[in-house]
């Protein structure tokens, strides 16, 4: 069983010397209530718990690495042994901690650990959990770690105490998918600082005329810790999504900004099928070496004072456009923070697309940004001279996706 660390705890494989450990914490009836199981009467019964249910290969010993005390519990339950119903390839993760350790934040650590081992170590596409709707402290847990509410709630009668008490069923989308299977499939890349969330407006207009993908971007992620590698990192987990989720083909892909770049590699590597590209404000040429660096390091501070100044750059903005692109930034900076940022803009400044290729391609920008957006067009119109270029007036960076979604989704049906 494959033991990993966070800052402050050591995810190991339980073992019969953590009884006492696990009585003091199991014994609790606040413990067991919330998550579900009769309080621990006796060291007897931890032993027999640890011997006949952590003993599985996917239940880790949470143990505090400052006093080596085991103080809860994580683990997952993959297709065929969840207690709620998920997909063949999801996995369905649960945990709890010793009461003295609540309000600590070791939770989210651990869960945030958990979420990474899942998607990265155990290629799994879906993570779902569950709480009692009595216990909220554990559903926000979940949402800190990007988990989005369901709608659905389940009485799950396995559980301790839970004949009337039903549960809530969150999701974590590795990508999120929606709308309509068999329809024709839209994918949708974010951009740099935004997670998929920027297009549920989007995702809800066009759920019954597309079977959507949203994509994440490395760096910019949900739930978990990433970091972005590179243009063509991003654009390699595209191609590979598309060729094992899509068999190869899709019909359109519309990236926004850093997901317009990601989208310009694809094309121009060439390597799947993609019928219509929507690049919106996607910087396609580099910088010039001087102006690399400090811009690298500005956007940088940009990006970290809308996370840590939140309320005023609220007051001094006091728009939609802005709210929700600071949303965003507090939603995805916890889990690649700075350094993602710099890397992003690191790989975005100093590559140029050389060669592009596909049947029907657009960029679109508006011309709040038309200085740094229309050197972008007119670099792609010499290589792709059929391009549709349409310019949004009195719109900024992705302003008409934030503030006039309608008005995207009626431009993705015309053009598919």
């Amino acid at each position: 069983m494959e033991s990993f660390e966070t800052e402050r705890l050591r995810f190991r494989a339980w073992t019969e010397a953590d009884a006492e450990d696990l009585f003091l914490c199991a014994s609790d009836p606040d413990v067991g209530e919330r998550a579900g199981w009769p309080p621990h009467q006796t060291v007897e019964d931890s032993l027999m718990v640890i011997k006949n249910i952590f003993s599985n290969g996917h239940t880790w010993a949470l143990e505090l690495k400052e006093t080596g005390h085991v103080i809860g519990c994580m683990g997952y339950y993959p297709h065929g042994e969840s207690n709620i119903e998920i997909g063949e390839h999801d996995v369905e993760v649960g945990y709890w901690i010793g009461k003295p350790y609540w309000n600590k934040g070791l939770c989210t650590e651990a869960l945030r650990a958990m979420i990474d081992y899942c998607f990265r170590r155990r290629g799994y596409n879906n993570i779902w959990a569950d709480y009692f709707v009595d216990n909220p402290a554990s559903g926000r847990v979940m949402e800190k770690c990007g988990f989005i509410d369901t709608g659905r709630t389940n009485i799950l009668s396995k559980l301790y105490h839970s004949d009337s008490r039903p549960v809530k069923i969150m999701k974590l989308f590795n990508w999120y998918v929606a709308g309509t299977e068999g329809k024709p499939t839209l994918l949708l890349l974010p951009g740099l600082g935004v997670s998929y969330q920027i297009f549920f407006p989007l995702i809800e207009l066009l759920k019954e005329e597309f079977r959507i993908y949203a994509f994440q971007v490395d760096g910019f992620t949900l739930g978990r810790c990433t970091r972005f590698d590179s243009v063509d990192g991003q654009a390699g987990r595209v191609i590979d999504f598309i060729r094992t989720q899509c068999g190869g083909h899709v019909d359109c892909i519309y990236g926004l900004s850093l997901g317009g770049k990601i989208l310009s590699r694809v094309l121009e590597r060439n390597e799947v099928t993609v019928d219509h590209a929507i690049m919106d404000a996607a910087p396609l040429l580099p910088l010039p070496r001087w102006l690399e660096g400090p811009l690298r390091y500005y956007q940088s501070f940009n990006v970290w004072t809308c996370y840590h100044w939140t309320g005023f750059w609220r007051f001094v903005f006091h728009s939609h456009y802005f709210d929700v692109l600071l949303d965003e930034c507090r939603k995805v900076f916890p889990f690649g923070g700075r350094r993602s940022v710099l890397d992003g803009y690191k790989s975005v400044y100093t590559n140029k697309l050389e060669a592009i290729y596909g049947a029907d391609i657009h960029f679109w920008y508006g011309t709040k940004e038309a200085f740094v957006a229309k050197p972008q067009a007119e670099h792609l119109l010499k290589l792709y001279p059929s391009v549709h270029i349409e310019v949004f007036p009195k719109m900024n960076h992705g302003q008409m996706l934030v503030d006039h979604p309608d008005e995207v989704a009626c431009r993705l049906l015309s053009i598919t």
